[in-house]
């Protein structure tokens, strides 16, 4: 097993859950966030001024142009999620359900998916355990809304292992753990585990 060089690196770990899940058969690819597009969520706003000038004053160049000047008000949002997953059938109303199934199969499955040229798609960001790791000062939470109301795309937040036994909505435990996470970042010893009892994929597929 590999070495964790950064242990805050939370997509680090849910690299090794997305290979368990594939080797399963339950994903045909998965789509990297370099390879993910932005999405606008505003256009920005600006105000703009006309200003008449001479030009080439007092020689025979001389003329009278009309220039704009474009003022920032707000600068543009847009949002790159962190990947994506296709989906195999195998993984339909076990690991996901469609954004337009009844509310049950949606709250029984861990994912959300939808059906993007034929295919079961899921859009993830990958959060730290309080889901509010960001690099920009847009709370997620209205990152989220703006991508369903701008480009009717519903945004998976992914939190890994719980850090309370009152919480729900995480990976790790609502899932299977990958076999790495149950090692220290440096391999030396087996990770403690006090907030959820960890199953191994081999145990999520038994009947």
């Amino acid at each position: 097993m590999k070495k964790l060089s950064n242990p805050s690196q939370e997509f680090w770990f849910t690299e090794h859950w997305v290979k368990e899940a594939k080797d399963a058969g339950f994903i045909k690819k998965f789509i990297y966030e370099a390879d993910m597009p932005s999405f606008t969520l505003f256009e920005g706003l600006s105000k703009f001024t006309k200003e008449t000038k001479t030009v080439y004053k007092g020689t025979k160049r001389e003329e009278t142009r009309e220039l704009t000047h474009e003022f920032c008000m707000l600068k543009p949002t847009t949002y790159t999620p962190d990947g994506a997953i296709v989906w195999t059938d195998k993984a339909y109303h076990v690991l996901f359900a469609g954004i337009d199934d009844p509310i049950h199969l949606i709250k029984d499955c861990y994912f959300t998916a939808k059906k993007v040229k034929g295919q079961w798609v899921t859009i993830l960001d990958v959060k730290a355990p309080t889901g509010t790791n960001r690099h920009s000062d847009t709370p997620f939470s209205f990152t989220r809304k703006w991508m369903w109301q701008q480009h009717e795309i519903f945004v998976n937040k992914v939190m890994l292992a719980p850090t309370s036994k009152s919480k729900r909505g995480y990976l790790f435990a609502d899932t299977w753990t990958p076999g790495r996470y149950l090692w220290t970042d440096k391999l030396t010893s087996q990770r403690k585990l006090t907030n959820y009892n960890p199953i191994l994929i081999k145990d999520f597929l038994l009947p």
